[in-house]
Formats: C-alpha cells, sequence, structure tokens
C-alpha cells in the first residue's frame, strides 16, 4: 500500500474486524502522535517514522470515525482506544526497512520505502505481517514454512541450493563459461539479500517470479555459452535426472491433494488447482495444444509422464539422458555407459501413456511413484560409480 502527505499523519489501514472493534494500524511519519507540527526531515537524509498499532471502540466512535481504505479516522478516535504498541523508526529516504515487533504471542513485521519530499508531499510505501508466535516469541512451525524453504541454510533451501551451485561452480571454473559464472554469483547474491518480509504474502509472488526467473536465465545462458564437449554431456545428465525426479514428485503429491484418482462424483476436479499444477511445470500451453478441452486428471499425469516433446515429461529427461550417455560413449570413447543405458531402458518401459492411464484407473500411482523415483536414484549412482569412481550408496552410509 501506498500512502502521500503532506503533514504528520500519514494514514491508517483497517484489518482483523470483529464485533463493535476494530484495529487499524495508524502511521506517523517525521513526528510523534500528539504533534501537529510541519515535519521535520533528520540529518543526512534521514527522518523519523512512528508506527503505531492501535485499537478503535466503534461503539463510542461516530460513523464517520469507522477507519476505511480510503478514509483516515481522526487523531480524536485513535485516542478514544487502546494504544497496543507504538514504534519510533530512524529511515533513511529512498532504502528500504525493515521492523519486527513481538506483542506477547504476536509477530507484527513492518517493511516499506519512504520517498523525500517534493513540493511538500511524502510518499510512503508500507507492508505489514502479522503472525502468531509461540511461548518464546517465535513463528508457530505454519508460519516458518516459507523461510525455511526459501531463506534457511543447512536445510534443503532455495538459498542452500544455490549455494551449493555456485561451489560447484567455483571448482569447475575453468569449464564453465565467464557468463554462467557471473549471472551465477549475482542470482546468488540476489536471494541471499532476501528477508524474511520478502516472502509476506503481499510479495511472494514477486520474491517466487524473481527466483525463477533467475534459473531460468541461468539455463538459457548455460545453454548459449557453455563449449559443447563432454562437459556439457554430463551437466545435460544431471539436469535431466533432476527434471524427471521432480516432475515425479510434484504429481505425486498433487495427484493425492487433489482427488485426481478415479472419475467418481467424489473425486472432485479443481481446474483452476490443475491448470496451477500444469503451470508448475510451466506446461499448460503446450496441454492445451494437445488436449484443447477439458482438464482430465489422467490425461494431465499421462501428459508429464509420457509425452516426449515435453522438455518437463519423465519421457522426454529419459530420451535426454539417453542421448548423452550414447554421446559420452561414441563421441568421446568413455566406457562404463553399458549398465546406465541397461537401466533406463527398464524405466522407459513402462512409461507408456496407456500404462499410465491404466495405473490410474487401478489407484497404483503411488507404487509407480515410488518404483520410477528409486530407479532415476539408481541411475544416478550407477553413473557416479561409472564415471566418478563412487561408492556404492549402500557403503557410502555406512562411512557417514
Amino acid at each position: 500500500m501506498r500512502w502521500s502527505f503532506s503533514g504528520t499523519r500519514v494514514g491508517a489501514e483497517p484489518f482483523l474486524p470483529a464485533g463493535s472493534r476494530a484495529a487499524v494500524i495508524a502511521v506517523l511519519a517525521l513526528g510523534t502522535l500528539f504533534s501537529q507540527a510541519p515535519p521535520a526531515s533528520g540529518e543526512d537524509g534521514k527522518a523519523v517514522l512512528v508506527i503505531g498499532l492501535y485499537e478503535i471502540d466503534k461503539s463510542n466512535a461516530g460513523t464517520d470515525d469507522l477507519p476505511s481504505k480510503d478514509k483516515i479516522p481522526s487523531l480524536a478516535t485513535i485516542l478514544r482506544g487502546a494504544v497496543l504498541f507504538r514504534e519510533i523508526l530512524t529511515v533513511e529516504y529512498d532504502k528500504e526497512f525493515n521492523h519486527e515487533f513481538h506483542q506477547g504471542n504476536d509477530l507484527w513485521t513492518f517493511s516499506g520505502t519512504l520517498l523525500p519530499p517534493e513540493e511538500g508531499v511524502y510518499a510512503l510505501d508500507l507492508f505489514y505481517r502479522h503472525s502468531v508466535s509461540d511461548a518464546d516469541g517465535e513463528p508457530i512451525p505454519q508460519q516458518q514454512t516459507r523461510s525455511t524453504i526459501v531463506l534457511k541454510p543447512g536445510q534443503p533451501s532455495v538459498v542452500s541450493g544455490l549455494r551449493a551451485a555456485r561451489e560447484n561452480a567455483r571448482m569447475l571454473r575453468s569449464l564453465i563459461s565467464t557468463e554462467m559464472w557471473v549471472q551465477l554469483n549475482v542470482f546468488y547474491n540476489r536471494v541471499l539479500a532476501l528477508q524474511p518480509y520478502d516472502l509476506a504474502e503481499e510479495r511472494l509472488a514477486r520474491t517466487c517470479a524473481m527466483i525463477k526467473d533467475g534459473c531460468e536465465a541461468h539455463a538459457g545462458i548455460t545453454a548459449g555459452t557453455f563449449y559443447r564437449d563432454e562437459a556439457w554431456n554430463f551437466y545435460e545428465l544431471g539436469r535431466a535426472i533432476e527434471c524427471a525426479d521432480q516432475t515425479t514428485r510434484l504429481i505425486d503429491a498433487k495427484f493425492v491433494t487433489l482427488g485426481g484418482y478415479g472419475d467418481t462424483p467424489e473425486a472432485v476436479i479443481d481446474a483452476s488447482q490443475w491448470v496451477a499444477v500444469l503451470r508448475s511445470a510451466a506446461s499448460f500451453q503446450a496441454f492445451r495444444r494437445h488436449h484443447p478441452h477439458g482438464l482430465r486428471p489422467a490425461e494431465i499425469a499421462a501428459f508429464l509422464y509420457s509425452d516426449w516433446r515435453l522438455p518437463r515429461s519423465v519421457a522426454h529427461c529419459l530420451g535426454v539422458i539417453e542421448h548423452n550417455l550414447t554421446e559420452l560413449r561414441r563421441q568421446y570413447h568413455l566406457k562404463g555407459t553399458a549398465a546406465a543405458l541397461e537401466h533406463l531402458d527398464g524405466l522407459r518401459d513402462d512409461l507408456q501413456a496407456d500404462q499410465v492411464r491404466a495405473l490410474i484407473r487401478k489407484g497404483g500411482l503411488d507404487d509407480f511413484n515410488d518404483w520410477l523415483q528409486r530407479g532415476l536414484i539408481d541411475l544416478a549412482n550407477l553413473i557416479g560409480r561409472s564415471f566418478f569412481g563412487h561408492a556404492p550408496a549402500q557403503q557410502q552410509t555406512q562411512s557417514v
């Protein structure tokens, strides 16, 4: 939300309406709650912001005093209610600020940017988030999910994945292109600079789009600049195995959640959710070209498993793996591909679209997914043992 103002009081935003009471955020800039003097900026391009949470008693306030998106409650109305907290911040113009405040088991997060005055008018972009915390003041697990998935180091998060990719790229610096290295560093630093408030509801779509664009930019730069020797073949092997595995996991998670089994009335099909599944695999437009009408779960699963023309499908990824293993054997005379190619043939035999539809009718997709994911893990282990001398998975586990 953005407020433009020329005096002390910026505005108020209602939320959590309940009964005769309503809570509002009243934001006061460049002054204090009781000051109606002209705003005065601090030194060195800094200003003072006063952010408060107030509770207004609607039963004691006139109709004209009730908060709304386009009407700021009067100062007298605010003062009739209880002051829950008031925080004074020193911020710099044009620089984003972030502040957290604990009130009992509630966690309030404020972030935003204050723009310098133009002809005496200021502008403030303000975002706020409220979450419930536990007795120690930490957000409850449901509130931590986004931060854990994206930001938490040492976990299978976006930050950890990028850090591992960057370290691998550092070790292979002489093999990858300069453009790949530069883009990966810029992308890593952008993600590393993310804060918890970047995952708030109003910013989540923008943050996810930034991460997705960074991944796609890296894939495009790699395809356009990576020298086509055996290093490229191994890169493609890793990318294809990972892509196939993630597609199976997407189907595995969503098929049960969205009730994709059977055609009974109980298996309610939410078209928007199935569209989201296809978009998650960047496959909605391609699916519509192949299936112009309808969104049958069985057809979606068969499309993501079996259509070799779809770059994110399991069948296409297995074709890429076969091509690159064959290239390593024919072009570079590398031995050790026979076991991996034989294992690959066993995986591809059961990926026909009719077989997938039959599995769905029988409710056997869970077992099929488990088998396929284990097969991809075994394939990666075979390649690791054949070309890089990796120990068998059981020996590695015992040595840890």
